[in-house]
């Protein structure tokens, strides 16, 4: 590894540090009863990733776990050419409590649900065909609705 990704690494995991100890002092930014996401957005070979800090089910160890998901992301993004891809959002599993999805929708899945995603353990692309199926394979808190680049909980604009 060059000594810029380990200066990055380390800029990441000191700002997670910071976040982990305040987290429960942060005031909650709430719409209609469910909050608004805390977002750290990387601009990376014109890509957005964004990465929220506030899930619901963020546990001190997904956390802690934070910047080496966003180091893997990036090593993806840069290795794989995905030339319609402008957005994308790093998301955690809760068993391994590690950083390890990366949400890629499509421009079919847009104004739908995230219809695509990678898994980077294996760097395997997996479709997702509805909104059900993307909730029920992360699990996801209708509370954290507002928290993904696209609502999973609301109605698809056809």
């Amino acid at each position: 590894m060059t000594e810029w990704i380990f200066e990055i690494y380390n800029r990441l995991t000191n700002i997670i540090r910071i976040f982990t100890r305040i987290k429960n002092i942060i005031p909650r930014f709430t719409f209609q009863g469910n909050e608004k996401a805390i977002s750290m957005v990387i601009y990376f070979n014109n890509i957005e990733l964004y990465v929220v800090l506030n899930h619901k089910q963020a546990s001190s160890q997904i956390m802690l776990n934070h910047p080496a998901g966003i180091m893997n992301a990036l090593m993806f993004l840069n290795q794989y050419e995905l030339p319609e891809l402008k957005i994308c959002q790093l998301y955690f599993d809760l068993r391994s409590r590690t950083w390890k999805y990366l949400f890629i929708p499509t421009s079919y899945g847009f104004g739908r649900w995230i219809d695509r995603y990678v898994d980077l353990d294996d760097e395997e692309i997996h479709i997702v065909s509805s909104q059900e199926e993307f909730i029920e394979l992360f699990n996801l808190s209708s509370v954290d609705k507002y928290k993904f680049i696209i609502n999973p909980y609301e109605e698809p604009r056809w």
